[in-house]
């Protein structure tokens, strides 16, 4: 491996270990309440070193936010400016196996009043009826996620006893939006 290679890799990994990091902290912190040095320790670096690879705490956050979310590899382009149950079930599904995406959207909400929430939008390249149907989806994934911490955290007892956790998405989609 040539040393321009070899140094492109270990950026790579440097850039990853920054993210990783600032993913655990974001999420579980918030954005004010996370450090550069809180963020440098641990990524295992000195703080200067953070800012080889990102500008600000603010660009980590943006780039732990695109990286983290379900509409990256679920990207839908809808034809009609309603999605069907199936695409929104998709997604809240892929949202699902997004850890901490969640609470990254409520940090930048909370924080920084959806001032990065347009750049998920900006990914899908289908022009504003996409971004449309992203917003959509943005509001149904926080919609949903409210609704399941309200079933399962606040008020268990007034889960039907024949919806499981597991069952709580479908009883979202079908009874709260009543989608086609």
């Amino acid at each position: 491996m040539s040393a321009n290679n070899h140094s492109a890799a270990a950026n790579i990994t440097t850039r990853e270990k920054i993210l990783q990091a600032s993913h655990n902290l974001f999420s579980t912190q918030g954005y004010a309440a996370t450090s550069i040095r809180q963020i440098a320790s641990a990524s295992r670096l000195v703080p200067a070193g953070i800012y080889n690879h990102f500008q600000s705490k603010e660009d980590i956050f943006q780039a732990v936010l695109l990286q983290n979310n379900p509409f990256t590899d679920n990207v839908i382009n809808f034809n009609t400016a309603r999605p069907g149950k199936e695409d929104v079930q998709n997604i809240l599904e892929a949202a699902d196996h997004q850890p901490g995406f969640f609470n990254l959207v409520l940090v930048d909400l909370l924080e920084f009043k959806g001032k990065h929430l347009p750049v998920l939008m900006d990914q899908n390249e289908a022009g504003p009826a996409s971004a449309r149907s992203t917003a959509f989806l943005l509001s149904l994934i926080i919609s949903y996620y409210t609704y399941q911490s309200l079933l399962t955290g606040i008020f268990p007892a007034v889960t039907p006893p024949q919806i499981s956790p597991a069952d709580i998405l479908d009883f979202f989609l079908d009874n709260s939006l009543a989608l086609e």
